[in-house]
């Protein structure tokens, strides 16, 4: 019913095999965009990879360049003021200055993320991956997020607003993923 006479019929056998060609596309293209999109999500997770090595090894050149703004600053003060430059002021304010901004726990973590996407890249095809991907991305932006709040020096910041862009980049891509 609700088909014109004049349509050509289609005996079943011709129905099926049409409808397993058409799977069967449906399956090699969906191949093909996997196989594009993890080539990107591993593109973009080495890119990361970079960026934390980046920030591991800013860390103590951070330090030491905040030293250097201490000491200027106390050597301004004791100029101008009269105050006396005490090393040992210094390194109490090093130390508190590393206790508030370090981010060696958040580095390490991201790093453990970062490996356990690339244990889910190689799981890969054939296996529901999508939600576990977007789980270490949203934990990574927690990370991320922690050492901007932590940044005192531009170069850190900029490293860090890099790999927002690039987890967030990896979030548009993983909505693509099963």
């Amino acid at each position: 019913r609700g088909v014109p006479d004049s349509a050509p019929s289609l005996d079943a056998e011709a129905l099926m095999e049409l409808v397993a060609q058409a799977a069967q596309a449906l399956l090699l293209s969906r191949e093909r965009e996997g196989g594009a999109i993890h080539a990107e999500l591993s593109a973009r997770r080495e890119r990361l990879l970079d960026d934390v090595d980046r920030v591991r090894l800013m860390r103590p050149r951070l330090l030491d360049r905040y030293r250097e703004r201490v000491r200027d600053r106390l050597e301004e003060l004791a100029s101008r003021d009269g105050i006396e430059r005490e090393d040992t002021r210094i390194a109490a304010e090093l130390v508190m200055f590393a206790e508030r901004t370090d981010i060696a726990e958040e580095v390490q973590r991201a790093s453990a993320h970062l490996e356990a996407l690339d244990e889910l890249f190689q799981q890969g095809r054939g296996t529901a991956i999508g939600k576990k991907i977007d789980f270490y991305l949203q934990e990574l932006i927690r990370e991320k997020n922690t050492m901007a709040s932590k940044s005192n020096f531009a170069d850190l910041t900029s490293v860090v607003v890099d790999m927002k862009a690039t987890v967030e980049q990896m979030r548009e891509q993983t909505a693509n993923v099963e």
